[in-house]
């Protein structure tokens, strides 16, 4: 189930949607039919088995978050994978 928090974003009063889920071995979460892969950030570059914090704002748009940190991710289409170079 989802949290709903409410913020104040450019003079409007918008609700976000928070969602928990933990990132699976390939930097994938899934949620809501979709399948989001998360990028190597600059301090970490994978992120399985981690907590993360899905927000969808009103207008549908979603973004990942790792404490305090955006994550940079894309959606991932049929069997798409982005994998992280062994060694």
């Amino acid at each position: 189930m989802g949290q709903e928090t409410f913020t104040l974003s450019q003079k409007k009063l918008q609700r976000v949607t928070v969602i928990s889920r933990c990132v699976q071995g390939n930097n994938v979460v899934q949620w809501d039919g979709q399948r989001l892969q998360i990028h190597p950030q600059p301090r970490r570059c994978s992120f399985a088995g981690a907590k993360v914090q899905i927000h969808q704002a009103l207008n549908g748009r979603v973004s990942l978050h790792y404490r305090d940190t955006r994550l940079q991710h894309s959606n991932l289409t049929g069997g798409d994978i982005f994998t992280l170079p062994l060694g």
